[in-house]
């Protein structure tokens, strides 16, 4: 799922990602190594909000049973942004956030 995602397969990506959840495979996992995948190398402003959104509704809505809605939206979002280039500058900064690293950390090195 990940290379459909980094090949801009979009159409695939929603059956493969659908599919990956109905056979009872873990969507915590899916969502640590999809967003992992997306910050890599995202094209900036037009995923890190999304991105942010699904990983918190995904903890809010843990019984809910569309949940999974959440994953096929963001893999099918995720893959067609990369057709948009835009400035690396944010996700650069959103992975030295996840890293740990403050504002203060950024600005010094």
């Amino acid at each position: 799922m990940l290379d459909a995602i980094d090949s801009i397969k979009v159409r695939q990506i929603g059956r493969m990602t659908r599919g990956y959840l109905n056979t009872g495979f873990s969507g915590d996992r899916l969502l640590h190594a999809m967003g992992l995948n997306i910050l890599k190398d995202d094209t900036g402003w037009r995923i890190l909000n999304p991105l942010r959104t699904v990983f918190d509704e995904w903890q809010t809505n843990a019984d809910h049973p569309a949940r999974n809605q959440l994953l096929i939206g963001l893999a099918r979002y995720a893959t067609d942004s990369r057709k948009h280039n835009s400035s690396h500058a944010a996700a650069m900064t959103a992975q030295r956030f996840a890293r740990g690293q403050t504002a203060v950390d950024l600005y010094e090195s």
